[in-house]
């Protein structure tokens, strides 16, 4: 195949005719998409922070930012759409809160959802 991706054409002639075809082929790729999600807690893991809807930040390598705000009255969070590879940090944390510290990194080892990545007032958690 040519080096700009088209199809040679033939040419043939039958009674006069001539006849032709072309297949062009244009082909994306993406990478699929995954999601990210937790709680916000005041404590060790029992209390949700459930009052009002608060920040959260996400990076990926350093790179990009995805954003959310808890559910006010669950303290839960989710962030759609973060493309990862397998080692690359992911770092989780409450913005914008003077009154409000909370941290989370993790470094996976598998390509999928993650769950469970929660943030803890006035922790900084480092996940495996």
């Amino acid at each position: 195949m040519p080096a700009n991706g088209d199809l040679d054409m033939k040419a043939t002639t039958n009674n006069s005719d001539v006849y032709g075809s072309r297949i062009l082929v244009q082909v994306t790729v993406s990478q699929p998409s995954y999601t990210i999600s937790g709680t916000l807690y005041s404590d060790e893991g029992s209390t949700q922070i459930t009052a009002g809807s608060k920040s959260i930040v996400a990076k990926v390598n350093g790179l990009g930012t995805f954003s959310t705000t808890t559910t006010s009255g669950t303290g839960a969070w989710h962030i759609d759409g973060l493309t990862y590879q397998i080692g690359n940090p992911i770092a989780i944390w409450v913005d914008a809160d003077a009154a409000l510290r909370a941290f989370t990194i993790t470094k996976p080892s598998a390509i999928a959802d993650i769950s469970g990545l929660d943030l803890y007032q006035n922790r900084v958690i480092i996940r495996p």
